[in-house]
This record gives structure tokens, sequence and C-alpha cells, in this order.
């Protein structure tokens, strides 16, 4: 049995590239930054540059890991086509970061507009990864 790498691998680097944008946008944008102080408990402290840099640059891989995953799981699943990779992209939404983001923000002092950014920007995520399975796949 021989498996064709290319196209996965195509899918996975389009939505590696897109993820890597939303990541900023829905994690990290400055304007964000007076909602993470709201709640300054809740929040790691660092020891410097480079323990942030460590925690973003890990967070990005575990991002790149979960567009890995999900590619692999729409090659499993015979999923080709747009509207059957945005079906995917909204179980794996659900199943997952919205699930977890609204049960952390019942239980810790969670700003609502951090909690939304995030959730939207687990969203947006999937259906980069989503984009890259209908091109690609």
């Amino acid at each position: 049995m021989h498996t064709d790498w290319l196209p996965p691998t195509k899918a996975f680097a389009l939505a590696a590239v897109l993820v890597f944008f939303t990541d900023w946008y829905f994690f990290g944008r400055p304007a964000l930054h007076r909602h993470f102080d709201r709640f300054p408990g809740v929040w790691k402290k660092f020891d410097g540059q480079k323990s942030e840099t460590r925690a973003i640059t890990l967070s990005a891989l575990v991002s790149f890991a979960v567009c890995a995953v999900f590619v692999a799981a729409a090659g499993w699943l015979g999923v080709t086509g747009l509207r059957s990779a945005l079906v995917l992209a909204l179980v794996f939404w659900v199943a997952g970061p919205l699930a977890h983001l609204v049960t952390q923000s019942m239980w810790m002092n969670l700003d609502r507009t951090v909690a939304v950014n995030h959730a939207i920007g687990w969203l947006v995520r999937f259906v980069a990864c989503a984009v890259g399975v209908a091109v690609f796949l």
C-alpha cells in the first residue's frame, strides 16, 4: 500500500500559515491586553522575555499539532470538500476548545472578552484547517 503524503502535507502547510496569523489576532493582539489584566491572578507571570518566548513557541507548536491531527482525521474519514471539512471543523471546535472554554469561564475569573476571542480564535483555526483540507485533499 502506497500513501501519497504530498496532499496532506500541503493541506497542513496552508493551515499552519493561516493559523500562525490567527493566533496573533485572536490570542495576543495588544487590544486584548487590558482584558488580560482584569483578573491578574489568572495569568502566569514570566521571569523575563526568554520564558515568555518559550511559552509562545510551545503554544504555537500545539496549534500546529492540532492542525496535523485535523488533516489526518479528515484524510482518515475521507473528507475532501469544503462543506464536509467545515462540518468537521465545527465538530472539532464544539467537542474541544468551546466546551473547555465555556467550562473554564464558569469556574475561573476569565474575562468574557478574552474567552470569546479565544473561542472564536479556535473556530478560525479549525476553519483554516478545513480550507487546507478542501484545497489539497
